[in-house]
């Protein structure tokens, strides 16, 4: 019975938010939600079952599956996808997925239809329990990365893919590539094909809340950045938020990879040259929140760039099989 009414507010929201026009767009809506999944399996990686809903033009959202989630992606010239932060219930996330689609759907090739994935995780929100809250929900992004990596794995790697990570969306969005890339988190591993299959993965971290060494070689996420084409990272030197980051688990932590950007990032060798960087210090000042990010006309463009490449991506790799 809640199940069914938390899809009547999710219906309801959607037909409020989204403009007649999409009946006509050609890109496909859809919400992945862990929500109800394990944090940690018995001795072993948890079930990779997820709920999906599917946006039907007229009707809303309605139940679908992983498989015919995965069977749409294998028909689009790219797909996106959209990790939010910390302190979002479900019908935070379907609010931000929605208002970040519509700002990009515009901007999508007509020529070939679009997924649009958004990534919807369990964050905890303790009320005046800030510190605990965090550490909580760094916790589960070792498993969402894992789910991650479950979903990448088995999506078509010939389609295009552009990951959106927002603060601890980013950290699952850099464990999920490091697992795909052969890498172990947390004790967990994917079961890795032979040969592994050529991807082309485009991401952008936002408000990065990840120790900032994380992607160096050798590093909890060291293998992320071998899974990408590019990597956008913003950067923000006097985040109000992130500023925090190294007292999480007491004194000694990291900085945060949004605030300072990578440091010693000549230790990655050739693959430096996959990782761009854009500063809103000047922007941004001092603000987090995702509506601050969202509302800025420089963040927008970065996506919509980034966007604009996973389809230049796909049209040159078709060309490329002819």
């Amino acid at each position: 019975m809640r199940r069914g009414l938390h899809l009547r507010f999710l219906v309801l929201l959607a037909l409020a938010a989204l403009p007649p026009a999409i009946a006509h767009a050609q890109e496909s809506l859809w919400m992945l939600s862990t929500r109800r999944l394990p944090s940690a399996g018995e001795g072993r990686p948890p079930v990779f079952a997820p709920a999906v809903w599917r946006f039907d033009a007229g009707r809303g959202w309605v139940a679908s599956s992983l498989d015919e989630l995965l069977r749409a992606g294998c028909q689009a010239s790219a797909t996106n996808v959209f990790i939010h932060g910390n302190d979002t219930s479900a019908q935070d996330a379907a609010e931000m997925g929605l208002a970040l689609y519509r700002q990009l759907q515009p901007h999508a090739h007509r020529a070939a239809p679009r997924q649009f994935v958004i990534w919807s995780w369990p964050t905890a929100d303790l009320g005046a329990r800030v510190r605990k809250s965090a550490q909580v929900n760094e916790l589960r992004t070792n498993t969402e990365g894992y789910y991650l990596a479950c979903y990448l794995s088995r999506a078509s790697p010939e389609v295009p893919m552009h990951i959106t990570g927002y603060c601890t969306g980013a950290r699952i969005t850099t464990g999920g590539l490091h697992l795909l890339g052969g890498g172990t988190l947390a004790g967990m591993q994917i079961a890795q094909q032979d040969p592994a299959p050529r991807r082309q993965i485009h991401a952008v971290l936002l408000a990065a809340c990840i120790p900032n060494d994380w992607l160096l070689p050798g590093q909890p996420h060291g293998r992320a950045i071998s899974q990408v084409d590019r990597l956008a990272i913003t950067v923000n030197t006097v985040d109000p938020v992130l500023r925090w980051h190294p007292l999480i688990w007491g004194r000694g932590g990291h900085e945060a990879l949004g605030m300072t950007g990578l440091p010693e990032s000549w230790r990655l060798g050739p693959e430096q040259g996959k990782v761009v960087w854009l500063d809103l210090t000047l922007v941004l000042e001092r603000r987090h929140g995702w509506k601050y990010y969202k509302s800025s006309p420089q963040v927008i463009t970065l996506l919509q760039s980034e966007q604009q490449r996973a389809s230049v991506a796909r049209a040159e790799s078709e060309r490329t099989r002819r």
